[in-house]
Parts: C-alpha cells; sequence; structure tokens
C-alpha cells in the first residue's frame, strides 16, 4: 500500500484489467521538516503495480495489495570469494 509519494508510473494495457501500471511509491507516509537525508519520504520505495478500468487511464487507479517484493526479501549478495 503506497502511503508516501508515487513516482515511475508506466501504464500499459492489461490483460484482467483495461490498464495496468509499474509503479514506484513508499509504504511509509511523508515526515515533514525533520531533516532527514530522505527528504521527507522516509525509506523503503518499492515498485508495484496499480490497476485501472477506465476507458482513459487518468482516474481511479487502485494499487495492488503488495508490492513485488519486500526489502527483506532480496537476497544477500553472496561473500567475495578469498584469493589465492
Amino acid at each position: 500500500m503506497a502511503s508516501g509519494y508515487l513516482g515511475g508510473v508506466q501504464p500499459v494495457p492489461g490483460k484482467f484489467h483495461r490498464w495496468i501500471a509499474m509503479v514506484n511509491a513508499s509504504p511509509t507516509a511523508p515526515v515533514f521538516g525533520d531533516g532527514a537525508v530522505h527528504a521527507e519520504e522516509p525509506p523503503p520505495s518499492l515498485g508495484g503495480f496499480a490497476v485501472c478500468d477506465e476507458q482513459w487511464p487518468v482516474k481511479n487507479w487502485r494499487f495492488l495489495d503488495q508490492p513485488m517484493e519486500w526489502i527483506e526479501q532480496i537476497p544477500r549478495p553472496p561473500l567475495p570469494r578469498a584469493r589465492g
């Protein structure tokens, strides 16, 4: 569920909905005036999908319930091998 800023909306014709879009949004609501580096929107920012059934996709978008992947689900990169 998006609670912060939304960006990277890329709508394309959908299979189960008239439109589907890949979006980038934060599940964390913006915090104004705390002076933090994250510039008013605490991380993480997650990729997910939104759908719309309007003929022209300018209103009535709704977010799907889950992001593509939660940060905790991303596997850690392998440790470098020792040379020698």
